[in-house]
């Protein structure tokens, strides 16, 4: 398919995942989602080559061989967050796969054979427009998806059920005293009423016990309850 490459740029929450799946799911093809985020080696777009030990393909090869088709809905989720140190720019391989002019015949290094990635309808996700690099954002059709505003937070707020309320219930019908009962039996450090410091609960005891010196070994293997 050929045309411009989408990317959405949202804050998070806002369905910018959600509608990539609804367009896969409105062209009948599959998804496939590939994280971005913290990605600072280029061999993880390009692949490695087969003479080091553990070398794999590249990201977008492997999410081909995921979603089992060469012609799927790839997102490419927060592009924003690309790194870039000595072992190369992933942003600038990524060039290559979104240029409509040379993905036709994508080389991953582990392949060693010109692949077509031409078919790909790729659709990339971000946080923030300013850390894209220009070259990359000028392959882009940037859509921006606003966050919810304040009328739409209070309208969703009074649909939600109130928490408060809901622990009212529970103490009422005894269910936050039964919840303190199973916790008072666990390992976990118990708050005293009223003071807010942490008492120790039963396997502290017994280990404070084991390491006391001069200790009985009876004393050491006794279970406190």
């Amino acid at each position: 398919m050929k045309g411009p490459i989408l990317c959405f740029i949202g804050p998070p929450g806002v369905g910018k995942t959600s509608l990539g799946k609804s367009i896969a799911r409105s062209l009948g093809r599959k998804f496939v989602r590939i994280a971005l985020g913290g990605m600072h080696d280029e061999a993880e777009i390009r692949g490695h080559r087969r003479t080091y030990i553990g070398a794999l393909p590249g990201q977008i090869i492997q999410g081909l061989k995921r979603g089992e088709t060469n012609d799927p809905v790839m997102m490419l989720d927060e592009v924003d967050k690309l790194g870039r140190d000595f072992r190369g720019d992933p942003s600038s391989a990524l060039m290559e796969v979104l240029d409509p002019e040379q993905n036709n015949a994508f080389r991953d290094h582990y392949l060693d054979v010109p692949f077509d990635l031409s078919k790909v309808l790729f659709i990339a996700t971000a946080n923030w427009m300013d850390p894209i690099p220009e070259p990359l954002r000028d392959r882009m059709e940037i859509i921006e998806l606003p966050g919810y505003t304040g009328e739409e937070k209070l309208h969703i707020a009074h649909k939600l059920p109130d928490p408060q309320a809901d622990c009212r219930e529970r103490h009422k019908s005894g269910g936050a005293d039964r919840i303190y009962r199973r916790g008072a039996a666990g390992n976990h450090p118990q708050l005293h009423a009223g003071s807010g410091r942490a008492q120790p609960g039963a396997r502290d005891r017994y280990d404070h016990a084991k390491n006391r010196p001069g200790a009985s070994p009876k004393a050491r293997w006794k279970r406190w309850s």
